[in-house]
């Protein structure tokens, strides 16, 4: 407008619960959607709504685009992606391994091929071949971080001692990453019971130790964070605190023992097979 302002009209939901709106689109005969908390599809003319589709998803939903050779599709909370068409009938879904914050289109330049790249919750991105036009749909990582899910942390960060292009992480997310500087890619990952805290490297570098908010001690082979061994936390008398996350990880120089200190105040020291 020439003054500078915007006009806007309050929402008209009848008759129904007013819930949060989180996202919406523009569909192509001129009316909008949008996507609320609660699961539901809103279909608005101007400021009415016209149409309501339940259930369209379980829990929030969190991104709405239409395109015009596939149609409306919206992501949610509950890890699912669905297509449809301006009468909401069902085209096209699939699932992904996290919840779906943030989506958009794309294809390669003469190509039909349309791909989704897909951000979710867990702080990883995905890509999906074959998005809307093939019952065989391929997921890849395009790429992967730690949780933040829960106002989730990082906490350990390691580099190896035998090669300078790698170290690893590990987070509340109980999660354990290895890392590689040179093409600044995940290379390896763990899952690891409870909230992981420090990570620290063997003398030689085929070691990673970790430990969690429990006061477990868990040791990976660096190569692909497999599992060796697990030293699960034991209460010993005179210890009343209940908090045992382990603070610090630390290798002898030759590698034969590792020292654990936590939160119980107390410094172990564990004989290396």
């Amino acid at each position: 407008p020439a003054n500078g302002t915007l006009k806007g009209d309050r929402g008209i939901f009848g008759s129904r619960k007013v819930q949060s709106i989180l996202c919406c689109a523009f569909l192509p005969n001129g009316n909008h959607v949008s996507g609320s908390h609660g699961g539901e599809i809103l279909v608005w003319a101007r400021n009415n709504v016209i149409a309501v589709i339940e259930g369209a998803h379980q829990g929030p939903i969190f991104t709405l685009l239409y395109d015009s050779k596939l149609g409306l599709i919206s992501g949610g909370k509950d890890g699912k992606i669905v297509v449809r068409d301006l009468k909401m009938q069902t085209l096209d879904q699939c699932e992904v391994e996290s919840g779906i914050r943030a989506m958009c289109l794309w294809s390669e330049e003469g190509s039909k091929a349309i791909k989704a790249i897909i951000g979710l919750e867990d702080s990883t991105i995905i890509e999906i071949e074959g998005f809307g036009t093939s019952s065989t749909k391929k997921q890849n990582h395009v790429m992967q971080a730690h949780s933040a899910i829960k106002d989730e942390e990082l906490w350990g960060c390691a580099c190896s001692p035998s090669r300078e292009f790698e170290f690893v992480t590990s987070g509340d997310d109980g999660m354990v990453y290895k890392w590689d500087t040179r093409s600044r890619k995940l290379v390896s990952k763990a899952k690891l019971v409870g909230h992981c805290r420090a990570s620290t490297y063997s003398p030689d570098g085929t070691i990673v130790a970790v430990g969690n908010d429990q006061g477990d001690i868990f040791v990976l082979y660096s190569e692909d964070l497999s599992q060796a061994y697990i030293q699960k936390y034991v209460q010993r008398k005179g210890i009343a605190t209940k908090q045992h996350g382990v603070e610090v990880l630390r290798f002898s120089p030759n590698g034969q023992y590792l020292l654990v200190a936590g939160h119980d105040l107390v410094i172990d020291i564990f004989d290396v097979p």
